[in-house]
């Protein structure tokens, strides 16, 4: 009965506008993906395998650079516990490609580290995320984002913005295929026509849930106003 009566409205991050932010220093111009892993919870996300996950993800990086020769990879963690899971996933590269086209981003969890973090999301080709504010605010920048979701509210975000083919739940019980199939998709991302046809929809999720809050402070307003 209480949620019949609840309004939704869109998370804030949706609306975030960090400032852009270069790539490790000697990238240069040269395009990026960021991979965003999420390392808590090893026992419920990964069914207590860290390192199968990490593993896969590590052979998928491995083919998405050799398909996008002129690309690079930035594993960006959000908190301090993804940084032991991107070193896993570093540490079964192919060790050429560790050493030239794949950095590791700093975790600056201070008040001000969203921006230098989100700042780098602006700037990526695509970005492929497992953490629920990773992945709102690239919908919300317009950067192709694939998102990974080992947590309910992931697969519910991209359901309530009508981009649930954006999402692939993963499966412990078969984490391989789960990874593989959201590398296809970040891959599919880089194609440029591709690319430009989810920036769109992208932006027309987020333009919808704008005016869906504009409709509630409007509501709130005349609430208010009716009763000071």
């Amino acid at each position: 009965a209480y949620t019949g009566r609840m309004d939704v409205i869109p998370d804030g991050a949706l609306f975030a506008e960090p400032p852009s932010v270069d790539g490790p220093p000697g990238w240069g111009d040269a395009p990026y993906v960021v991979i965003q892993l999420a390392g808590d919870m090893p026992d419920v996300r990964y069914g207590k395998r860290p390192d199968v996950f990490a593993a896969a993800v590590a052979k998928e990086i491995e083919r998405l650079m050799a398909d996008h020769p002129d690309f690079r990879c930035l594993l960006l963690p959000n908190v301090h516990s993804d940084v032991k899971l991107a070193a896993q996933c570093v540490e079964a590269l192919d060790d050429r490609l560790r050493r030239t086209r794949v950095a590791v981003g700093s975790c600056d969890t201070g008040p001000e580290g969203w921006k230098s973090a989100y700042g780098l999301h602006r700037n990526a080709q695509a970005v492929f995320a497992m953490r629920f504010h990773a992945n709102v605010v690239s919908v919300g920048l317009g950067v192709p984002v694939t998102g990974l979701s080992s947590h309910h509210k992931v697969a519910g975000f991209y359901r309530e913005m009508g981009l649930e083919d954006r999402c692939t739940v993963l499966d412990p019980g078969n984490l391989e295929a789960a990874v593989e199939a959201a590398f296809r998709q970040l891959n599919s991302d880089l194609e440029p026509a591709a690319a430009a046809r989810v920036r769109e929809r992208q932006r027309q999720a987020r333009n919808a849930e704008r005016q869906k809050l504009k409709v509630f402070h409007s509501g709130l307003c005349e609430w208010l106003s009716a009763r000071l």
